[in-house]
């Protein structure tokens, strides 16, 4: 140990990638004798969503940390360890399908939640169906006492489901289909309120984040509390205030220095054909009467020689939507565009990049709008969300 001027610790290492394991494995040890719980999250949707309301929840039970800036593989999860606050009781998370056995290895969770499966990194996994014999991986690292949590709904879940018992792990399922351990019986959309049977006993509670997709979140969440021993009326209660993250369904309203008001739903941080259903039905369920529909869609990347037929089916659906002004960006949406039958009330354009589209936002979105922004990380459309944000003041309730 040197001493970097006068106040800062320093530790010279030959290595800094082996350190870095070195710290994470440590801390993981850590967490073992401290008596800790480790949660892993992993799916192709909804893992930063999920483990940031597993961590929202959790800590009405007692010291939680988290993964921060979704690192999720093997260095970001040794990293996230390593950074865990002193004396936490519960430690989520999110696990990335790449490297998957060095993933589970150094996290060795006591429960694993499976989001969702769909197609998502199919130019690197082929298919949806090895996409979850990979993740299923994510078992191999977890004690004989371990939990799967499921959902039952996803696709391929009998291969994960499979993968599960051939560890041993004891699996609990959660959504919609009968067979679910914690079922939803019904949602409230305007209320967030919901009803599910949880291990053959009926609750009811709030969630704070509006859409179905963060419905099945909280399933999952009761579904691990019931896996840890933890009393589900402090999580079903955090529950109820729990908001999304930026780039993953935040809703931001906002009024512009002309005096335009807008409400943005802020999806801008990822999407697949999963996802960018279920933003699209989240869009059309929280646009006010009155108001104009604005979609703002980027390229959905990695979905490998599909691609083409995905993008395709997706603006299909967003033209029987019927929304007056649809924005489209990337080379993808460019060509998938030309094909659906467009209403003649609906004006759709392409902008080449993420600064012409906020360019015509700028210039075209009227007082009123709601405007849904979704697209791959790397068609930057959270660089629009930001110059939206950037252009005027949030108004009342900012935040939802």
């Amino acid at each position: 140990m040197v001493a970097w001027g006068d106040s800062v610790p320093v530790l010279q290492v030959q290595d800094e990638e082996s350190a870095l394991f070195a710290l994470g494995e440590a801390a993981r040890a850590e967490l073992e004798q401290t008596g800790a719980h480790v949660v892993g999250v992993t799916g192709t949707v909804g893992k930063t969503t999920t483990v940031a309301m597993l961590a929202h929840a959790l800590a009405a039970c007692g010291p939680t940390g988290q993964t921060r800036a979704s690192a999720n593989l093997p260095l970001g999860i040794a990293w996230n360890l390593a950074s865990l606050p002193e004396g936490v009781r519960y430690a989520v998370l999110e696990m990335a399908v790449g490297s998957m056995a060095r993933n589970t290895a150094l996290a060795r969770p006591e429960v694993a939640v499976f989001t969702n499966l769909g197609a998502a990194h199919l130019e690197y996994h082929h298919s949806v169906e090895e996409v979850a014999r990979k993740k299923a991986r994510i078992f191999e690292g977890m004690p004989a006492h371990g939990v799967a949590v499921l959902n039952r709904d996803m696709e391929c879940w009998g291969i994960v489901a499979q993968a599960a018992h051939a560890r041993g792990l004891r699996v609990v399922n959660y959504g919609t289909h009968a067979e679910s351990d914690v079922r939803l019986l019904w949602h409230d959309a305007a209320s967030g309120r919901l009803g599910a049977c949880v291990h053959g006993a009926e609750r009811e509670l709030r969630v704070g984040a509006p859409g179905r997709h963060m419905v099945l979140n909280a399933l999952a969440v009761l579904a691990v509390a019931g896996a840890l021993g933890c009393d589900t009326a402090p999580l079903a209660e955090a529950l109820g205030t729990f908001q999304p993250v930026a780039g993953r369904g935040a809703l931001w309203r906002m009024r512009w220095s002309d005096g335009r008001q807008l409400t943005v739903l802020d999806e801008a941080y990822n999407a697949n054909p999963v996802s960018m259903a279920a933003a699209l039905d989240l869009a059309v369920a929280l646009c006010p009467p009155g108001a104009r529909l604005v979609l703002v869609l980027g390229d959905m990347l990695e979905l490998g020689t599909e691609a083409e037929g995905y993008h395709a089916r997706l603006l299909k659906r967003v033209a029987g939507l019927g929304a007056p002004s649809v924005v489209l960006t990337g080379p993808l949406m460019a060509s998938a565009m030309l094909l659906p039958h467009w209403p003649e009330a609906c004006r759709v354009v392409h902008s080449p990049g993420a600064e012409q589209v906020a360019a015509l936002l700028e210039r075209e979105l009227r007082d009123g709008d709601f405007v849904l922004v979704k697209g791959s990380a790397g068609t930057q459309l959270s660089q629009v969300v930001e110059r939206m944000r950037a252009l005027g003041v949030p108004t009342e309730g900012a935040r939802a």
